[in-house]
């Protein structure tokens, strides 16, 4: 169900259904209680790979999406493996930290809104 809502929320054609679509996203990431029920690791499998492809997209309205989704589900964050050292963990959570940080600001400077 995420990664269907979090694609059609990123293709929409016109901001007000791309709002419709993030406040869909949101009920079903929480519950009445303002309770999280997806987890930090769904949130970011679902909307790591096709927030970022989106990003790159020639249609300003898919980048302006995709911008609008990334900031409210700011920051994403990887769920440490069993098997992942502290140090590999930090790394990795620093790189995507920095991928998202660029990614808002060449969104603020997308001289087409």
């Amino acid at each position: 169900v995420f990664p269907a809502l979090v694609a059609s929320c990123l293709g929409a054609r016109t901001q007000r259904l791309a709002e419709m679509l993030r406040r869909t996203l949101r009920a079903a990431m929480y519950d009445r209680r303002s309770r999280c029920v997806a987890t930090e690791t769904l949130i970011c499998e679902t909307h790591e790979p096709l927030v970022f492809r989106s990003l790159c997209s020639p249609n300003a309205q898919v980048r302006a999406n995709a911008i609008r989704l990334l900031s409210e589900c700011f920051p994403l964050v990887r769920e440490r493996k069993a098997n992942a050292s502290l140090e590999e963990w930090k790394r990795q959570g620093g790189d995507l930290l920095r991928r998202q940080a660029d990614a808002m600001v060449h969104g603020l400077q997308d001289p087409v809104p």
